[in-house]
């Protein structure tokens, strides 16, 4: 409504006001200040979903990944050894990490 305004005075008179200059760029900020929020948080909720579903083949796999053996207590633990790990992702076929050890120390 306020363009169609705008518009016409400038073709009655020849000018154009500052007030509505001002009213139209507080308008455009403030609509271009919900469309960023609303990307801002689309655009995190993409992020949110793509880091859960990279890590769904980890608990959908995890039963097939810890042996069924007991294990002693871990709150307590002094030295932890890992050996020969090899890992890749699902259905790919090259290994990413191959025969990687590292031993930790409490």
């Amino acid at each position: 409504m306020l363009l169609i305004y705008g518009f016409h005075t400038f073709r009655s008179t020849g000018t154009i006001l500052v007030g509505n200059l001002v009213i139209i760029f507080q308008f455009l900020g403030r609509f271009m200040g919900t469309f960023y929020n609303f990307a801002w948080q689309y655009e995190t909720v993409v992020r949110q979903n793509t880091e859960f579903m990279s890590a769904r083949y980890i608990f959908e796999d995890f039963e097939n990944l810890v042996s069924k053996k007991e294990y002693p207590n871990l709150e307590d633990w002094k030295n932890i050894s890992i050996e020969r790990l090899n890992f890749k992702y699902n259905k790919n076929k090259r290994i990413i990490l191959k025969d990687v050890s590292f031993h930790l120390k409490r």
